[in-house]
């Protein structure tokens, strides 16, 4: 069976909101066979098989049931991964926690066959730039003293004071109280009801009734301390509604944040509980979905930067302050060389198997002699221009 897809390592160790000692999943690509969808897992969290597999069918739902399993990966060709099982093809129990490896995510009745995955729309970006237009303060007025705009999406006074009833303790996130000293806590959208429709959000969505209309309703407010908020609104902590409304920290900054609780406690409230829901999905969007390689350039765009780039015997870059190194490419491929170094001896990106001439590999020996050809190229070039026509001894008569 081959194995053609792409997976990368999980690394490290590092804490969570819920636990000291837990794993920090660096990268972890996870294919999707039936629906061919690559994923990756990129989060400072702890997390069991299960919790995965159901974050995942959050993203994407899936009919099929569902397994993680560990691989092995091997960097085959530059920006080119391939994988097996790195045992026996057994899915890993739902309590499993996830520790530091590389691991595949599959349809328990296909089996592992990653041939032609199918990569998923990523198109996801913090919510911050739409939630300020529900803080946008109308403050731009016509010469007759009226205001131009008008903001939509403010919440109203009668809207907060229903939410100030119906969280009396003020922030459920730290409990900081309505006026506490810590912060200042006051009424926030829990789901920006302006990004609704906008970008990548709503399209793989389990809820589409969730209208911008339909979201302007107190079941979409809640209660947040100015910091909180902040972090909420950069999609760096969310709430996972079916794990016991636990509160999940995506990053050290949201970790460090004073008198984070580990889960919100209250009544289920289905709209609410929806639109925390959409929240969470759009987070993962955002913090644990990575990119594929051939979603961000083509294969020719590897294949020309190969055909420049300098890579050195140790497997590192010649000069890695050369242009090519600086380019969006350059920067993936640098990355790649720091966490897999390995000589140049298949400089191929891709090949007849991709529909595509493959790239001749690099005799590196012969580096020094093309850059001389290329400096007489220059000068040829040069003193054609100067004499304004080109004789080659096969044209002379």
């Amino acid at each position: 069976m081959a194995f053609t897809s792409a997976a990368s390592r999980i690394d490290g160790a590092c804490s969570s909101a819920t636990s000291p000692k837990a794993a920090f999943i660096e990268s972890l690509y996870l294919t999707i066979i039936e629906q061919a969808a690559l994923e990756s897992f990129n989060a400072a969290i702890t997390v069991t098989a299960e919790t995965l597999s159901r974050w995942f069918n959050l993203l994407t739902p899936i009919e099929n049931r569902m397994g993680i399993i560990p691989v092995d990966v091997e960097c085959w060709k530059y920006l080119r991964y391939q994988f097996k099982p790195s045992g026996a093809e057994a899915a890993l129990e739902n309590s499993t926690l996830i520790s530091p490896g590389d691991y595949a995510f599959y349809p328990i009745d296909e089996g592992i066959d990653s041939e032609g995955p199918w990569h998923p729309f990523l198109g996801y970006y913090e919510l911050s730039p739409h939630a300020r237009v529900e803080e946008w303060m109308v403050n731009d007025m016509s010469p007759e003293g009226r205001a131009k705009h008008q903001n939509t999406f403010a919440i109203s006074e009668l809207d907060r004071q229903a939410v100030m009833e119906l969280y009396p303790n003020g922030c459920p996130f730290t409990g900081s109280a309505w006026n506490s000293r810590d912060g200042r806590v006051d009424v926030h959208w829990i789901y920006p009801p302006s990004l609704r429709g906008s970008m990548a959000v709503g399209l793989f969505t389990n809820h589409p009734e969730q209208e911008e209309l339909k979201m302007m309703v107190t079941a979409n407010m809640m209660p947040m301390r100015s910091d909180v908020y902040e972090l909420w609104i950069a999609n760096a902590i969310s709430v996972d509604v079916d794990d016991g409304y636990k509160i999940i920290a995506f990053n050290e900054t949201a970790r460090e944040c004073a008198n984070l609780g580990t889960e919100l406690v209250f009544e289920s409230n289905i709209k609410r509980d929806n639109l925390l829901r959409e929240h969470l999905r759009y987070t993962l969007g955002l913090r644990v979905i990575g990119g594929h390689v051939l979603g961000d350039f083509s294969l020719s765009d590897i294949a020309d930067f190969f055909k420049i780039a300098k890579i050195g015997e140790d497997g590192q870059p010649v000069n890695p302050e050369d242009a090519e190194w600086k380019t969006p490419i350059g920067e993936v491929v640098l990355e790649e060389l720091q966490v897999r170094p390995r000589k140049p001896t298949k400089a191929t990106s891709f090949d007849e198997e991709d529909g595509n001439e493959g790239i001749p590999e690099i005799n590196w020996n012969e580096v020094e002699d093309t850059e001389t050809e290329d400096e007489e190229n220059e000068a040829e070039a040069a003193e054609i221009e100067s004499n304004g026509s080109y004789h080659s001894s096969d044209n002379e008569m």
